[in-house]
This record gives C-alpha cells, sequence and structure tokens, in this order.
C-alpha cells in the first residue's frame, strides 16, 4: 500500500479520545464511514508529506476514495470530509485508485 495515502481507521487513533468530532460522507450518498475523532494537534495528519498539500485521497477499509472537501467547523468542534462516492467513479478511476495505492 501507498504509505502516502492514509488508512481513515487508523489516521487519528481511538474514536473516543479525541476533542474534534471527524465524520465522513461520501457525496451524493446517504452512506456515512465510522464517526471519529481527533485532536486538534493531530491536523498535521491530513497533510501529505510528498506534497505538503491536504490529502486527496484517503482509503477506507483499503479502498481509496478522492476527498472533495474538507468541512471544519471550530465552534461544534467537527469535521466532515466528504469524499467522492465509488458510484461516482468510471472503472477506469477505480482501476487507477486501486493501482495508485498498491504501488
Amino acid at each position: 500500500m501507498d504509505r502516502d495515502i492514509p488508512e481513515y481507521y487508523y489516521l487519528f487513533g481511538r474514536p473516543d479520545e479525541g476533542e474534534l468530532q471527524v465524520k465522513v460522507k461520501l457525496e451524493k450518498s446517504k452512506s456515512w464511514v465510522l464517526e471519529t475523532s481527533m485532536n486538534y494537534n493531530d491536523f498535521h495528519k491530513l497533510i501529505n508529506r510528498k506534497t505538503g498539500r491536504l490529502h486527496d485521497l484517503m482509503r477506507f477499509d483499503d479502498h481509496p476514495f478522492p476527498i472533495r472537501r474538507y468541512e471544519f467547523d471550530p465552534e461544534k468542534n467537527t469535521m466532515c470530509i466528504v469524499c467522492k462516492g465509488r458510484d461516482q467513479l468510471s472503472q477506469d478511476q477505480i482501476k487507477n485508485l486501486t493501482e495508485e495505492s498498491s504501488s
């Protein structure tokens, strides 16, 4: 697996120990991924070490998904990561993501 595509379930640690609630929404879907939490000092984990930019891909159970946006609400201490759903991707895009994540 490409170490620069983080696995959501291992990114922040225990779901109940952070001060910021993190949700993942699949765009154009009613599906949500298991909610977790993170600490504010964990924001650096959202940065790709190679590019210095926010990750634009994230893995969920080893399946890569493109990230569309990060929605952060400091008043509510919440962040929502909005991903493009697999049903929005062509078979070629899914194949490329899978190959990219296993390289």
